[in-house]
């Protein structure tokens, strides 16, 4: 067994030393057995992958954050320890070993969800990307040719996936998904969202297209959350700080249908001298790849628009007491309009003649002042819903900045809060046991004090939907990306690009998502002065993390016929 262990426990799969305290030896040999699948996981059960999804293989584990500082007992507490013989050298002991167990943790993660974790040496060139591109399903489907998906990794390894499909009736679909605390839960919702948006459109075909890709959000939250329970309950409580933002684009000829959970992003570019954007009636899911698209109404501006306009407007109806607990509302108030009084079409201005962004999805972020505002009234006596370090960087509990994802189930389940942290020695305390998440301070203004568990769930993977009217003729692309592209190219700044690239003579959507990956380099290196060469010669992992994230890009052509099917990708 200590063998099998060594051999399966991924990066952290270090020989198990008898020396280590049993309970972690029979941690990671039980990890090592897989004994924590379920049976009905497709894995555990054998099933080849749908032909709808190419899933790709797994990278390595991520090593464990090192513990955040705290302080010893002091008082009787300090004496009863300090009086315990070889107390204090028996603690330092288990730090030891404790943090060599931990490194199993992610290998947990992937064993629990039937993932496979081989190892990567940081210093090797990175895996082929992960971009589940399915080339039979798109060709079947005449997508073949008009999908172009790029990639480049921050992380080691990358914890971005996407993906890019077909249905048997033609549609389009489309996804990327932001991995956070490892890579395990993006790469099991890739490898098993398309199944279940399949599983739930065959049990309710007159259901709505939109109640469809939610039922298969909020089933992938629950699929991960009963998989990862077992490994939870035997001590690996960071198994229930992995999670992924995820977004799906459903396209056919008539509309566009977006399911959103997370700060992923999905923009359509549509020539200027075209219509606004009309939200689409919903259609029940069985005819939605051939039935016409009946407009209702005006497209909304995103909720997550950094302009002055939309946080303003968003603001207004806050009662005195919510505006003066909201964060940076003097910041959000100083901005200023532009000198022509535009938004410039998502975050630019539109060059003449040209193609027009349009968010089809909003940024589920706690920066956000709708997010912000929706928290403080969902939990209006925790003082520390919303921690913020600036302007644009806050923390639904000083945890987590995305308010919507599948996984993270410490800020969504009690049963997946960890128990407060137990001090072992000097600063150290064990968090192995998972994040432990309490009601915090009352806001000290007469308010009630909060329940001292919190009012959990604090986040969702319910996806917020958004369906758009097609326009023939008018609409040329859509892009959706994971937040390394949105970290440094606006949305009217990225379909300009793209565009740009797809309406040369020789232009694909490989090259354009690729001109997309490589000007967000480019801004990157000048904003940490750097040469291009310079930032690709990084090391992936905390080098490149602190100057850009994970980047994955999928870009749609929607033009009329579209590139030849044998254009590159």
């Amino acid at each position: 067994m200590q063998a099998q262990a060594s051999r399966q426990a991924g990066r952290g799969g270090a020989a198990i030393s008898r020396r280590w305290p049993l309970i972690w030896r029979r941690r990671v040999a039980a990890a090592a057995a897989g004994r924590w699948g379920s049976p009905t996981s497709p894995v555990a059960r054998g099933r080849e992958p749908s032909r709808l999804l190419s899933s790709s293989s797994a990278a390595a584990a991520t090593p464990s954050p090192s513990p955040t500082r705290g302080r010893p007992p002091a008082g009787p507490e300090a004496a009863s320890h300090q009086g315990r013989g070889g107390g204090a050298q028996q603690n330092l002991r288990s730090v030891a070993f404790g943090a060599a167990a931990l490194a199993v943790t992610s290998g947990a993660v992937a064993y629990c969800l039937g993932l496979t974790n081989p190892s990567l040496n940081p210093n090797q060139a990175p895996p082929p990307d992960p971009t589940g591109y399915d080339a039979e399903g798109l060709m079947g489907a005449g997508w073949k040719g008009r999908v172009g998906i790029r990639q480049y990794m921050a992380n080691s390894p990358m914890e971005d996936r996407a993906l890019a499909s077909a249905t048997d009736d033609g549609q389009l679909v489309v996804g990327v998904l932001d991995g956070h605390g490892g890579w395990q839960v993006a790469e099991f919702v890739q490898a098993n969202l398309l199944r279940g948006l399949e599983a739930a459109a065959a049990a309710a075909p007159s259901a709505s297209l939109s109640a469809a890709l939610t039922a298969a959000f909020e089933a992938m939250d629950a699929q991960v959350a009963e998989l990862l329970k077992p490994g939870f309950d035997l001590g690996f409580g960071n198994v229930a700080r992995v999670g992924a933002c995820t977004t799906l684009a459903v396209v056919s000829e008539s509309r566009i249908v977006v399911a959103n959970a997370g700060d992923c992003r999905v923009v359509l570019g549509r020539r200027a001298a075209g219509p606004h954007p009309q939200v689409a009636a919903e259609e029940p899911v069985a005819t939605a790849a051939t039935a016409g698209a009946t407009a209702l109404g005006p497209l909304p501006a995103s909720k997550h628009s950094r302009t002055c306009a939309d946080p303003r407007a968003g603001l207004t109806d806050m009662t005195a007491a919510e505006e003066k607990r909201m964060p940076w509302v003097g910041y959000l108030r100083q901005c200023k309009q532009p000198e022509d009084g535009s938004d410039g079409g998502e975050g630019g201005p539109v060059p003449a003649g040209g193609v027009k962004a349009y968010e089809l999805s909003s940024d589920h972020n706690a920066r956000v002042p709708f997010e912000q505002l929706k928290l403080l009234r969902e939990h209006p006596f925790e003082a520390d819903i919303i921690r913020c370090k600036r302007a644009d960087s806050c923390y639904v509990k000083g945890r987590l900045q995305p308010t919507r994802s599948i996984g993270d189930l410490y800020l969504k389940k009690p049963e997946f809060n960890g128990a407060p942290y137990k001090w072992i020695w000097g600063p150290r305390y064990d968090r192995t046991r998972g994040r432990h998440v309490a009601g915090g301070n009352s806001w000290g203004d007469s308010s009630p004090a909060p329940p001292v568990g919190g009012t959990p769930p604090y986040i969702t993977a319910t996806p917020e939907i958004s369906r758009v009217k097609r326009e023939a003729g008018h609409d040329v692309v859509l892009i959706a990306g994971t937040d390394g592209l949105w970290d440094y190219l606006s949305s009217q700044d990225a379909v300009t690009l793209a565009t740009r690239v797809l309406e040369r003579a020789n232009g694909s959507v490989g090259a354009a998502a690729e001109e997309l990956r490589e000007e967000v380099l480019r801004r990157a290196a000048a904003k940490h002065g750097l040469s291009m060469d310079e930032v690709r010669e990084l090391t992936p992992g905390r080098e490149r993390r602190v100057r850009h994230d994970d980047i994955t890009i999928v870009v749609v052509d929607l033009r009329q016929g579209g590139k030849s099917r044998t254009a590159k990708i």
